[in-house]
């Protein structure tokens, strides 16, 4: 099995925050980088948001993925279900003024 390799500049080219894309040159340069189990976990480690790069899974290998990650995904939810539903009464006030403004 070959890692897939990514670079910053495709990351940046793609949509990725200038933060990330910072953090990324900083840790792992400019060249290609092997997207292997330690790397990726290195990345996150270094507060790299390696979901990010979901998007670049092939069609074909999302399921496992998905099926893979759920117990993670399942925990990762119920750990942050109420400071999500803090935020989002708390922007609530905010968004509400915003979009008045673009009707």
């Amino acid at each position: 099995m070959t890692a897939f390799t990514i670079t910053a500049d495709t990351l940046a080219a793609d949509g990725a925050c200038a933060e990330q894309v910072a953090l990324v040159r900083e840790h792992f340069g400019d060249g290609p980088i092997r997207c292997t189990a330690r790397t990726l976990t290195k990345a996150a480690r270094l507060g790299i948001s390696v979901s990010w790069l979901v998007r670049y899974i092939p069609a074909e290998n999302r399921r496992a993925y998905y099926e893979a990650t759920a117990p993670a995904r399942k925990a990762y939810d119920e750990a942050t279900a109420t400071a999500r539903k803090a935020y989002y009464e708390a922007i609530a006030p905010a968004l509400a003024r915003a979009l008045a403004g673009a009707a």
